[in-house]
């Protein structure tokens, strides 16, 4: 009778790890992943990607920064000028300049979160230049898209969450 009690106990003890895992599965589902060492849960999936587009007759240094879910940071900036009526030149890398850490990721999206980015319109314009350049930043977080463009206008929002991106670049 005692190996089958120790029998039942290790069934028993596997079929609750089991259901843990499951809870923990389910539960990542939704909140995002949870890190095996402190049982955190991870920031949720997100991409942020940065745009600065001449508004004179070349593409010579439009410049581009890409976060992708995956923390991969990528980086273009057209060197060689583009077919007409191209942007650019320069394709991204196939392989990220760096990935961000878990603490830089999170950092990237609490700035994109506190900065007041998400509570901007869509489009802002000084309609008086038509030099300089056109900006445009676009945030996916866990699906849901929100897009800013600044034409030679500073909105501190869009320039907090600009430099946070490009400090991460490097």
């Amino acid at each position: 009778m005692p190996l089958l009690g120790a029998v039942a106990g290790v069934i028993a003890l596997s079929l609750a790890g089991s259901c843990a895992k499951q809870r923990q599965s389910q539960a990542g589902e939704h909140a995002g992943p949870a890190t095996a060492r402190t049982g955190a849960v991870a920031a949720p999936t997100f991409e942020v990607e940065y745009r600065q587009i001449s508004k004179f007759p070349t593409c010579l240094g439009n410049r581009r920064i890409k976060v992708d879910a995956d923390a991969g940071v990528y980086l273009a900036v057209n060197a060689t000028e583009c077919p007409r009526g191209e942007r650019w030149s320069a394709p991204y890398p196939a392989t990220p300049a760096r990935t961000l850490s878990d603490a830089e990721r999170q950092h990237l999206l609490d700035v994109i979160r506190e900065s007041g980015f998400l509570e901007l319109a869509a489009r802002y314009a000084n309609d008086d230049r038509d030099d300089g350049y056109v900006e445009e930043i676009d945030v996916t977080i866990a699906g849901t898209r929100h897009s800013v463009v600044v034409d030679n206008v500073d909105q501190p929002p869009f320039m907090k969450v600009r430099r946070a991106l490009v400090s991460a670049a490097n």
